[in-house]
């Protein structure tokens, strides 16, 4: 899906399937606002998806929130002013964050996430966290959940 270089203002969430690619114009050319009930999510048990070239303002507590992902890349994209944490990545496997950023978060800008699963086999690359209220990354294994086996190269919180 490709979205052009404007601003979308929108009211209701996107919702990512697997086998697609929502991209941008450019992280500083497409920009989507979302009202304080709307994000990026996915549906549970997404695999080989992605995300790229645009910037994701406002919206719910986490605006832009990838939960039982096989397979994907954020590449290129920028969260700002989010309530809560800007990118949260929960109990998924096998994914890349590239040149992302994560400035103005209310809380963590960039979290890892395991609650019952397993967070493995991912990296995070040129990625910047700054002005966020809370860590600028955060690897967190809560309840039962673990983190292994992942990779964190060039990047600046």
């Amino acid at each position: 899906v490709q979205l052009l270089a404007k601003t979308y203002n929108l009211t209701l969430n996107i919702v990512l399937k697997s086998n697609v690619i929502l991209a941008g114009a450019g992280k500083n050319l497409t920009t989507i606002v979302f009202s304080s009930s709307s994000a990026i999510r996915n549906e549970s048990g997404l695999s080989n998806f992605g995300i790229t070239g645009l910037t994701v303002s406002g919206g719910q507590n986490n605006p832009l929130v990838i939960d039982d992902g096989d397979t994907f890349i954020l590449d290129n994209v920028k969260v700002l002013n989010a309530a809560g944490d800007g990118i949260r990545i929960l109990n998924s496997e096998e994914f890349r964050l590239e040149n992302c950023e994560s400035t103005g978060s209310g809380n963590e800008g960039i979290a890892i996430i395991s609650t019952t699963g397993i967070c493995r086999r991912f990296s995070l690359q040129s990625c910047i966290s700054s002005e966020n209220s809370g860590k600028g990354f955060s690897f967190d294994n809560q309840s039962r959940g673990s983190i292994v086996k992942f990779k964190l190269e060039s990047c600046i919180a």
